[in-house]
């Protein structure tokens, strides 16, 4: 009797989960991915970068090069910028964080083989994004990932140095 009791109990738990879930696939939003302020490209999660202007209004793009770049090419004043940690997602101050310049690990290219005129395989990459810039809390997991995908190590003074 218990048996009984229990599958019953199974299938209605199996049969409520799958109404619920074909129920839910038809009305979820269609997400369009952010974009960047500067280069209108897809944010990528692992190195979106926010900054924050003086009239207290955010600004999301695609990594910390293009952030930068907005920042000198407009008349606002950024009052912080903040860059997600690779290893952890962490939002942390750009200015806190160390760097990886020139990695193997390129965010912002595309993950699909586009063809071109020729009829030739390629990867889509942005120059502006490039080298790529992969922002870490601590300096020891920096070293970590250098090691791994090579680059270098730099810091926040030395990244708004090169973007002017």
């Amino acid at each position: 009797m218990e048996v009984i009791i229990f599958k019953n109990r199974l299938l209605q738990i199996f049969l409520i989960a799958q109404v619920l879930l074909l129920t839910g696939m038809g009305v979820l939003p269609n997400q369009k991915p952010e974009k960047c302020a500067l280069c209108g490209r897809d944010v990528h999660e692992i190195t979106k970068t926010l900054v924050t202007f003086e009239e207290g209004k955010d600004e999301k793009a695609c990594c910390i090069k293009c952030a930068l770049k907005y920042e000198a090419e407009s008349s606002k004043k950024a009052l912080a910028i903040r860059v997600p940690d690779f290893n952890t997602g962490e939002t942390i101050e750009a200015e806190k964080a160390f760097y990886v310049v020139g990695s193997d690990i390129t965010p912002c290219c595309s993950q699909k083989v586009m063809i071109d005129q020729a009829k030739m395989p390629f990867v889509l990459c942005y120059d502006r994004c490039l080298p790529s810039v992969i922002a870490f809390k601590t300096k020891e997991e920096a070293i970590k990932f250098m090691k791994e995908h090579g680059g270098r190590i730099s810091i926040f003074n030395e990244l708004e140095n090169f973007e002017k």
